[in-house]
């Protein structure tokens, strides 16, 4: 399966068309911490990030990959600005216990789901797990430049002059999800960056349009809706069937899962915005479960020998993953490998020791082998697990009543509070949306509102309120005035970069039926 193999396959990238700087003395981490837009002291030892340089007004300078040794850094930057940000770091180190030379190995970027235990570094690239190695460790295949180009778009990987622009805001580009802190402190250019991020948000930004139906189309095109242009095409993939864009996409459409009939070179096409990558790196369980994912599919389609390969492949990667053992033990069971099975469950128990299904399987599995007394006491296991955990659930059923008891009081209190700003002013904004919300959360839906029709008319623009009147709506059953308010809701909470709100009213209307 090539896309399997594009997510897990073990690959190489060269780094020829990268310098390599080495950065030590006794200050580094300080100075590069103070210059850099991501923080420099998150990295623990032998692991690399995204990292960038701006000018004092937010603009790209460079990005490039941060990696942390034991007595040093690597910066690892694009030959094309490598020299522009060398010299401007330079300048910055006074009386700073800092050097900045380059350093002439060779060295590759090894891609792979696994631990590489000779790498230099561990951290993110072309959104899957990789290792810095010397070049001369590298024994697997290169990828190639079509596959990096799916990667890349995937991902939403920045690109140098591509995708992410030297000169440019860096807001505009999807390194301020991977190469951005803004909790460490002050850093050049920081002010401006904080305010568009904290803000609205850029006017455009890195996304992806799902196409309904394999498309190719051409990079660095205009996309247009109803003759205005909302977007520029990026670069283009093709992943499960489906086409994706990686498109510059205007902020009122970057809502989650919108539905979007765009115009092309005079043609329509249909799509869904998909603001996170298809492709990422998150962290081991994330990977595991995508693996497992593919695991699934193989199974379902019969092919068994896959799906246990790939499980395999679950364990080495996340060895905790107890979903990728109860299948395994499983499948190994319907092929009557039931010693193999009972091996599996153990497993299981090892990092899940409450598990019922893993008793449960482990004693089917010991019956068909006709060990008795072995399937009996692990059929008695099951039961004392299973009375186990029905009693922490009732432990956690109290405590979910004392807690819901403590917000019935917080909330008495919160609704006495609004009451008396209503009692002075009838049509404050604040008090009778927070009103209204209590009312919900009562179940007391028309009543609320009633609250909310007093918001939103003295604040059109009061994202919130579309979002909460069209659940009271939802409640009474009125579908149609649900659809209509969290659709004009989604408008004005783009046009304000309130992306919270519009990304839940889209969540809700795409859960919607065609005919509610």
């Amino acid at each position: 399966m090539k896309e399997f193999e594009l997510l897990f396959k073990p690959y190489c990238v060269d780094l020829k068309d990268f310098d390599i700087y080495k950065v030590s003395g006794e200050d580094r981490e300080r100075f590069l911490n103070g210059q850099l837009t991501n923080d420099t002291r998150e990295l623990t030892e032998n692991t690399f990030h995204l990292n960038a340089r701006t000018t004092r007004t937010g603009q790209l300078v460079s990005f490039f990959y941060l990696a942390k040794l034991q007595d040093f850094f690597f910066l690892i930057v694009s030959k094309q600005v490598s020299s522009a940000l060398i010299e401007d770091l330079q300048k910055f180190i006074i009386m700073d216990d800092v050097f900045i030379e380059k350093d002439e190995s060779a060295f590759s970027m090894h891609l792979s789901s696994t631990a590489l235990n000779a790498s230099l570094a561990e951290g993110e690239f072309l959104g899957r797990r990789a290792f810095l190695t010397s070049k001369e460790m590298t024994k697997t295949s290169f990828l190639s430049d079509c596959e990096v180009h799916t990667l890349k778009t995937l991902s939403l990987w920045p690109d140098l002059g591509k995708t992410a622009w030297p000169g440019k805001l860096i807001t505009d580009t999807f390194l301020t999800e991977k190469a951005i802190s803004l909790k460490k402190g002050c850093f050049l250019g920081q002010e401006t960056i904080a305010k568009v991020m904290t803000r609205r948000g850029a006017a455009y930004y890195p996304v992806l349009l799902e196409l309904s139906s394999f498309e190719e189309l051409q990079d660095d095109e205009e996309i247009f809706f109803q003759g205005k242009k909302i977007g520029t095409i990026l670069s283009h993939a093709s992943f499960l069937n489906k086409s994706y864009l990686q498109t510059h996409l205007f902020r009122d459409f970057r809502v989650e899962n919108k539905e979007l009939t765009f115009e092309y070179l005079g043609k329509e096409y249909q799509a869904k915005v998909k603001l996170k990558p298809i492709v990422s790196f998150e962290s081991l369980n994330s990977l595991a479960q995508s693996c497992y994912q593919f695991a699934v599919k193989d199974f379902n389609q019969g092919e068994e020998e896959g799906a246990l390969s790939k499980l395999e492949l679950c364990f080495q990667i996340d060895p905790t993953f107890a979903d990728a053992y109860e299948s395994k033990g499983v499948i190994l069971g319907r092929k009557e490998r039931y010693r193999e099975a009972i091996t599996v469950m153990d497993k299981l128990l090892e990092v899940q020791p409450d598990s019922v299904m893993a008793h449960t399987n482990k004693s089917l599995f010991l019956m068909k082998l006709g060990r008795i007394e072995e399937a009996e006491e692990e059929k008695s296991q099951a039961t004392l697990k299973s009375f186990e955990q029905n009693a922490k659930e009732a432990n956690k059923k109290k405590q979910k009543e004392e807690l819901a008891n403590i917000e019935r009081q917080e909330l008495e209190k919160r609704k006495e509070m609004f009451a008396q700003v209503l009692e002075i002013d009838e049509k404050d904004v604040i008090a009778n949306y927070g009103m209204a919300d209590i009312l919900y959360k009562e179940k007391e839906y028309a009543r609320a509102l009633e609250h909310l029709e007093v918001s939103l008319e003295e604040d059109e623009k009061h994202s919130l309120a579309y979002l909460l009147a069209g659940k009271c709506f939802y409640a009474l059953g009125e579908k149609e005035k649900s659809k209509v308010l969290w659709e004009r809701g989604i408008q004005v909470a783009s046009q304000r970069g309130d992306m919270m709100p519009a990304n839940e009213m889209q969540s809700l209307l795409s859960k919607m039926t065609p005919t509610s």
